[in-house]
């Protein structure tokens, strides 16, 4: 019921943007509320009756008159004990056990946990987690006391009591660790510790200062992340002490009182196996060998399956190249899409526990012998450590390297050979529809292309184009259709937008001119294929303020460009762009003798209407550099 009120609430947080405070738990303490609740209802096994429920009560209430705090804590329990006890009387349990002489702050804190599970979240949720901080302090724990009072202000951001309780507790404990985090798959492994307060925000602040390990770990790392500390390097399978010295300033002029010895047990990192699956192209020329990655494994047992070339398009429709394979597809190649060809076992050399290994696995006979088509490598652990997962690694051992070119005309095909990059004529090209038809075959000429129709590509559902095989003899290699194209805008090579029906390339015939000096301006203007375009062209200048400067129709030279001198203003500041939109600045220093040309903003190139889009009779033209250098359009 707790699971799914929070789910509830966090549902009602997404929907209606309420501020809703987060989870609060503490390690352990939900397991030993269970066995304590447990332990008191095995006394009533078949529970109460209404009639013994309300005797309890009876006598909790008299006890609590009397202060009688002992009593008031038997009476609470045997009312737990008798079955459905409510948020409220495992609350009035938690308090009867922290005032009675001498207190029972264990069993207070885990009746208060009670209290806390079965309370309505939000504001109900706050008795509960003061009786849990107070228990905690009672218990010297005081870390887990202030992460009891922050959930409480969390739900109560606007009560001053809680607010000052918190300060007081913190004020009193200074900087205490809050919970450390251990990462044995980071590499290198780390650990993480949090603090109550945030260690101090300073330039001056350095975390290795603070931190020091025992024993000493050669190449360790502390850095700070956000406001955790994190020491990098921290040996896997093995037990750290990390000491926070004494003085360690916080936030609010605070500071760690005493030297904090903090335990760090790292784990043995997990058994694995990689593979780099975006090379899964193998030139014939290179030496047949893969590389592999291990952690805690001495040996891999590896499989061979071949998939026919037949049976690709069905595989690439759940899977792409490039990415990793599930292994339950991987098994379907080897059982029902293909067959295997080859099993074996490989040492990894020089292993050793918790460190990474790479290894290169050279590759059997089989994968030259079997035939052409698509080949899958599984690896799997050889020397029966238990857990460790699988990975598969695609292999196209092919000297065909074909590249697509989707036009207005249709699939144009080129395939060059890997080994020397030349055009590879005879080529048998097949075009594969979703449903694994052949739509067309061609074969490549003497510049290495084939072409398919354009008809062949409006296919949809079944028979939309799904991908393009080669063959040449026992070569063989597969390109998906619906892959994403060579693209580098991750790398912030994003190139440029499509120009439309023209695209104009401008350029100055240098960069710096003295005032006075002319600058002269050249344009290539291009159609959609690439070729001059024979047409006039009307250049308006315009300088900063907006003035026309020039306005010039320029004949076009021997070599279709255009040429047109622009006398320079006087000298100043000047930035260049194009009007409207994706303005640029380009500004340069003042100087008597040194200056850019007028601050040019290319408006309009006034072009015959048969030469602009539909709806469109006037097309951009291009920014201008006002340091020389070229502007495409």
């Amino acid at each position: 019921m707790r699971r799914f009120a929070l789910l509830v609430a966090a549902l009602v947080c997404l929907t209606f943007g309420a501020a809703c405070a987060g989870e609060f738990s503490l390690p352990g303490l939900s397991a030993d509320a269970d066995a304590y609740a447990a332990s008191l209802t095995a006394r009533f096994p078949a529970g109460g009756t209404p009639q013994a429920r309300r005797v309890a009560e009876q006598q909790a209430a008299a006890a609590i008159r009397k202060q009688d705090w002992a009593s008031a804590a038997a009476a609470w329990e045997t009312r737990a004990a008798l079955g459905d006890a409510s948020a409220g009387q495992w609350q009035a349990l938690a308090e009867a056990q922290l005032r009675r002489t001498p207190p029972d702050a264990t069993r207070a804190l885990r009746a208060a946990w009670k209290s806390f599970a079965a309370a309505a979240s939000g504001a109900p949720e706050v008795p509960p987690l003061l009786l849990i901080a107070e228990a905690l302090k009672a218990l010297d724990r005081p870390a887990q006391a202030i992460i009891a009072l922050e959930a409480a202000q969390e739900r109560e951001p606007d009560d001053a009591a809680i607010r000052q309780t918190l300060d007081e507790t913190r004020r009193a404990t200074g900087v205490l660790v809050r919970q450390i985090r251990t990462e044995p798959e980071a590499d290198p492994p780390r650990a993480c510790v949090s603090f109550t307060v945030a260690p101090a925000r300073r330039d001056d602040f350095h975390p290795a200062d603070w931190v020091r390990l025992d024993p000493p770990v050669p190449g360790a790392a502390v850095t700070r992340e956000g406001d955790d500390l994190c020491i990098s390097g921290v040996p896997s399978g093995a037990s750290t002490r990390v000491v926070l010295r004494a003085g360690m300033p916080g936030e609010g002029g605070l500071s760690l009182l005493h030297d904090a010895t903090l335990p760090v047990a790292m784990a043995n990192r997990r058994p694995r196996i990689d593979f780099d699956t975006r090379l899964f192209v193998l030139p014939r020329g290179q030496s047949p060998a893969i590389g592999l990655t291990t952690v805690n494994l001495s040996e891999v047992a590896l499989t061979l399956a071949r998939l026919t070339e037949r049976n690709v398009v069905g595989f690439l429709r759940d899977n792409r190249l490039g990415q990793p394979v599930d292994a339950g597809d991987a098994s379907a190649i080897a059982e029902r899409s293909g067959r295997t060809v080859w099993q074996g076992a490989a040492p990894v050399p020089r292993w050793e526990m918790n460190g990474t290994a790479h290894t290169a696995l050279p590759l059997p006979d089989a994968l030259a012998a079997s035939g052409p088509g698509l080949y899958a490598l599984i690896a799997r652990a050889g020397d029966g450590t238990p857990g460790a997962p699988e990975a598969t690694q695609m292999i196209l051992r092919t000297d065909l390297a074909p590249t697509v070119w989707r036009g207005a005309d249709g699939l144009t095909v080129q395939v060059r050979g890997f080994a020397d990059v030349l055009p590879r004529q005879g080529v048998a090209l097949r075009l594969l529809a979703q449903n694994n038809d052949v739509l067309a075959e061609a074969v490549t000429g003497a510049d290495g292309a084939g072409r398919f129709a354009a008809p062949l590509l409006h296919g949809e559902g079944a028979v939309a184009p799904r991908a393009v095989e080669a063959m040449a003899g026992d070569d063989y290699t597969v390109l998906d259709l619906d892959a994403a194209a060579f693209d580098l805008s991750d790398r912030g090579v994003a190139g440029l937008p499509h120009p439309g029906p023209l695209d104009a390339f401008v350029w100055l015939d240098r960069g710096i001119y003295r005032p006075g000096e002319t600058a002269n301006v050249m344009a290539l203007l291009r159609d959609d294929a690439g070729r001059p375009a024979d047409i006039p062209a009307r250049f308006i200048i315009r300088r900063p303020n907006g003035q026309t400067f020039l306005e010039a129709t320029p004949a076009r030279t021997a070599g279709a460009a255009l040429y047109l001198p622009a006398l320079r203003a006087a000298p100043g500041r000047w930035k260049s762009g194009r009007t409207r939109r994706h303005r640029r600045s380009a500004k340069h220093p003042s100087a008597s003798m040194l200056s850019c040309p007028t601050a040019w903003r290319w408006s309009w190139v006034r072009l015959p209407a048969n030469w602009c889009p539909v709806r469109q009779r006037r097309c951009r033209w291009p920014r201008a550099s006002c340091m020389g250098r070229p502007a495409p359009g």
